[in-house]
């Protein structure tokens, strides 16, 4: 719960509107003696406004301060990217930065620098759910904090460390350490920290079951809330009362509280919370067995899932809806919806590592310097104006004549200038136009390809369910060669699974952009004989021989991981489509500055039609020539994307009954 309130607050800090102030600084840059200084302020600005923003400036002032040698500004710099790079979803590239600001702070013996990364790296592995070197971090931050005597520092550092014990199920410790912070929250004038507290120790206490405490903490927290103005997490401690007047089986309170929520939620379009909100309201209804209300507030709450597409209430809707069906002795309608909740919690489980962002405060500071750094230079401006006025109010017959000529002149270029933009105007907005197309062919397609690639994911695990439960319900009624034979069921299509999640997890980080690309001197050669080593188990398993043609001194200019990713898809779909006895062989031959790495199967081959349809993400493999053994196609596509990231080609040769025949060109 902690984690999507931090991603929920960062959304809603994101989607402030932005200051036009930050224009004229930018403005500024060109002209201005100091530009470090002046990509600081930028910097400070954008870190919690836009993590892409802050990227770009932070890594324009890593080489101003590289050039100039100031070590500070070069921490500082290192501190945002890392900053940026964490908010973006990109973990490892924030810790990197991290790490390098902490030895520059190091360095230089800023101890509130290092202080700050300790915290970041901290929450770095807090994150990726590495509770304990988040801890470790997290209590450096602490000692420095301590000496500092920085008592906002500490409690923040308290709170966070108070985190991670609850992350871990540590009750006891996690109540202990908010209290902690709660004394250090106290003695600051933060009234956001002292807060965020209160509410924690609240939960603790109503995890306890001491439901008076908990509601004398979360009503504290409330009125901190109002003075802060901050609605939305106002409604979210009204909904965590309601659910403590629940739990005290206070149904008309709980029912009040939670509409207090629903409607501030509904207020500020929060489609999200007010879907959660409905959900709570249908447990309340649950509570009370009135299930025929308990339904319309879970099938409310679950077209507004489906609206925002938010997998976790999903999978709360359909739990919910299969528990009361089951209550009613509707055992359809209790089937079909445990078997939703199933598959989106399958879902869930492979994506909750993608979702990870911090909750931050945007700050204002920035803005309220460059307003009086504008106010000063206008009254500059002014006094200059009027010194200039006397000066030359006796040529002012002169100027005034030129000045006429010369508004002519200015009047005529903005004419023309306003043509020329007018003209670039309509060329950009074609280029749009086509761009806006271009881009829903691209969705369309890869719509096409989820529903795929969904379906592929279903089936094994519908099967997996099927056999598993045959097996559980009926273990002795087989004899030993059946239970061989269903439990090498299982590990085939575990396998299978395991090898289609592995390709959807490359092909996913290669459309993240997180596929880097180290090209270098490749020997072909070393890289086949362990493939070989590798795949001659599911050869055997089938008779099939593998030959290594490769010539040993043969190498390529590509990405060992890659290519061995590209050969492993292609070496895998050989062995997939030849038949018992068959023979898969692996060659290469070179042309000019070119190699041709082939590998080539005794298979059933593949007709002229179907060869156009591979490489292709909207095509259903499974639609494919008549093979009992297919898969996604999704391979082919990663062995595409990631030859062409090394600038090389891929294709097919096949003909139906003869076997086939793919081919990768790299430089040598």
């Amino acid at each position: 719960m902690k984690k999507i309130t931090f991603i929920l607050t960062f959304v809603l800090l994101l989607s402030s509107v932005f200051s036009q102030n930050i224009d004229s600084l930018i403005g500024l840059l060109d002209s201005s003696d100091d530009v470090e200084e002046l990509l600081v302020e930028i910097v400070t600005y954008y870190e919690n406004v836009s993590p892409q923003n802050t990227i770009d400036y932070a890594d324009t002032l890593l080489l101003f301060a590289k050039e100039s040698g100031n070590a500070n500004n070069q921490a500082f710099a290192l501190s945002k990217l890392g900053k940026g790079s964490f908010y973006l979803g990109n973990y490892t590239d924030a810790y990197t930065y991290w790490k390098l600001s902490l030895e520059k702070y190091t360095e230089i013996g800023s101890e509130t620098g290092i202080a700050e990364q300790y915290n970041s790296i901290g929450a770095y592995f807090y994150s990726i759910g590495d509770y304990e070197n988040g801890l470790k971090y997290y209590l450096f931050s602490l000692d420095i904090r301590k000496k500092l005597q920085d008592t906002s520092g500490i409690a923040y550092c308290l709170n966070n460390i108070g985190n991670v014990y609850y992350a871990k199920n540590q009750r006891d410790l996690s109540l202990e350490t908010y209290l902690e912070a709660l004394n250090y929250a106290k003695l600051t004038s933060d009234k956001k920290i002292l807060s965020i507290v209160l509410n924690n120790v609240g939960a603790e206490y109503a995890f306890l079951e001491d439901y008076e405490k908990a509601l004398d903490y979360h009503f504290q927290a409330v009125e901190l809330k109002k003075e802060l103005n901050n609605e939305m997490s106002l409604a979210v401690t009204y909904m965590s009362i309601g659910s403590i007047y629940k739990a005290m089986e206070d149904y008309v309170k709980a029912r009040n509280y939670y509409d207090i929520a629903l409607v501030i939620f509904k207020a500020k379009n929060s489609k999200y919370y007010q879907a959660k909100m409905l959900n709570q309201i249908a447990g309340l209804f649950n509570a009370q067995i009135i299930y025929d209300s308990a339904l319309f507030y879970l099938y409310s709450s679950l077209d507004i899932s489906l609206e925002i597409n938010s997998l976790s209430l999903l999978e709360d809707n359909y739990w919910g809806l299969s528990t009361i069906y089951d209550s009613l002795n509707n055992s359809s309608k209790s089937l079909e919806f445990l078997q939703k909740y199933q598959a989106v919690h399958d879902t869930l489980f492979n994506e909750q590592s993608d979702k990870r962002i911090k909750d931050l405060q945007i700050k204002y500071e920035t803005e309220k310097k460059e307003q009086e750094n504008l106010i000063l230079t206008n009254q500059i401006e002014i006094e200059t104006l009027k010194s200039d006025r006397r000066r030359n109010l006796m040529y002012f017959f002169v100027i005034i004549s030129m000045l006429l000529l010369v508004s002519a002149l200015l009047i005529f270029n903005r004419y023309n200038v306003k043509q020329k933009l007018s003209k670039l105007l309509t060329e950009k907005n074609i280029k749009l136009l086509e761009s806006e197309q271009n881009l829903m062919t691209e969705i369309n397609t890869k719509d096409k390809f989820f529903s795929i690639i969904a379906h592929d994911l279903k089936s094994p695990l519908s099967s997996l369910t099927l056999v598993s439960e045959m097996l559980d319900d009926n273990l002795t009624d087989f004899s030993v060669e059946q239970l061989k034979y269903y439990i090498n069921s299982i590990s085939l299509t575990t396998s299978g699974l395991f090898n289609l999640v592995e390709n959807l997890l490359n092909w996913a980080r290669s459309q993240a952009g997180r596929v880097v690309v180290n090209l270098q001197s490749v020997n072909v050669y070393e890289i086949v004989t362990k493939l070989v080593e590798l795949q001659s188990v599911s050869a055997n398993k089938k008779n099939i021989e593998i030959i290594n043609l490769v010539n040993e001194d043969t190498t390529v200019k590509a990405d060992i991981n890659l290519l061995t990713l590209i050969l492993r898809n292609l070496v895998a779909n050989a062995l997939k489509f030849t038949d018992e006895g068959g023979k898969v062989t692996i060659s290469t031959n070179s042309i000019d500055n070119q190699i041709f790495i082939e590998v080539k199967d005794t298979g059933i081959g593949i007709s002229k039609e179907d060869q156009e349809k591979l490489f292709r993400i909207d095509i259903n493999t499974k639609e494919i020539g008549n093979s009992a053994e297919k898969g996604t196609g999704l391979g082919l596509i990663l062995c595409k994307e990631f030859t062409e990231k090394m600038n090389g080609k891929i294709w097919a040769e096949s003909e139906l009954g003869k076997g086939t025949k793919f081919c990768v060109e790299l430089t040598s």
